[in-house]
């Protein structure tokens, strides 16, 4: 079986909005992959769940510079992320995303080169250093913690809240007792202040972040993506930048403290000897 759960583009809505929309997506598309899993269970059958493409879309195959900015924003990307995680959590083999960085918009604005780097890409290797061959574990959020609420279908065609969900998506991870953890900020207009309890003290980790000065910009900027025609976009005026920042801190009082900028994606991983 496969799917293909592109979030979209929704250019005439506030960020905050787009935000919610898209992260109603996120949540649909998990529901679509199990009710479709579990209908072929009741059959007797078994079933792989392949996406076979996916990620930030854009809404046509020459899209205005407006769609790409959107497109290449770090909330579409963390959210894209936070999908991907969610997906795989809940039983998918595999995800694949080449479909998105080697479409018709991708090639235009990079001239086909690999010398740019869009949020997603950045996104997905983070994931990948964190959660690849590792053995997924619970992480406990206590009450009170933030919360958001996300814009729905009905199914009419009727757009409305849904139900509350955290605000922050927090995912542990386990290999050879090598601890990592994946956290991303829901909202693209809030920091939160996060306190990691890993029970231990002085240890070293990795903390990794992935961000933007506002939840609406990209890696990718400069005024080689102003023309409307992507055709006539001039590469020499196209920078690359944001990229992940990689720290390390040691953890203190049974935990590590950090804070999560909005529309960010931070990875925590344990550094354990020999390893940087």
């Amino acid at each position: 079986m496969d799917m293909a759960p592109y979030t979209d583009t929704f250019l005439p809505v506030p960020l905050n909005e787009l935000s919610a929309t898209v992260l109603g997506e996120e949540i649909g598309f998990t529901k679509t992959m199990l009710a479709t899993v579990n209908i072929w269970t009741a059959r007797g059958e078994k079933t792989r769940m392949l996406n076979y493409e996916g990620g930030p879309g854009t809404a046509s195959h020459n899209p205005s510079a407006a769609d790409e900015v959107r497109k290449n924003s770090i909330t579409l990307a963390s959210l894209s992320l936070d999908s991907m995680a969610d997906l795989l959590a809940n039983g998918a083999d595999e995800y694949a995303v080449f479909g998105y960085q080697n479409n018709l918009a991708w090639q235009v604005t990079t001239g086909s080169s690999s010398r740019f780097r869009l949020p997603i890409w950045y996104a997905v290797s983070m994931f990948n250093s964190a959660a690849g061959d590792h053995a997924q574990i619970d992480i406990k959020t206590p009450a009170g913690a933030p919360s958001l609420k996300p814009i729905v279908d009905d199914g009419a065609g009727k757009r409305s809240d849904g139900d509350l969900v955290p605000a922050i998506s927090a995912r542990g991870y386990v290999k050879g007792g090598r601890l990592s953890v994946l956290l991303i900020n829901r909202n693209p207009l809030v920091a939160y202040p996060v306190s990691l309890r890993a029970m231990d003290s002085d240890v070293p980790y990795r903390v990794t972040t992935l961000t933007a000065s506002r939840g609406d910009r990209g890696t990718l900027e400069g005024p080689g993506l102003l023309p409307t025609d992507p055709s006539e976009r001039d590469l020499s005026k196209i920078f690359e930048t944001v990229q992940p920042r990689a720290e390390s801190v040691k953890s203190a009082d049974g935990g590590v403290r950090l804070t999560l900028p909005p529309a960010s994606i931070v990875t925590v991983e344990a550094i354990l000897g020999g390893q940087n």
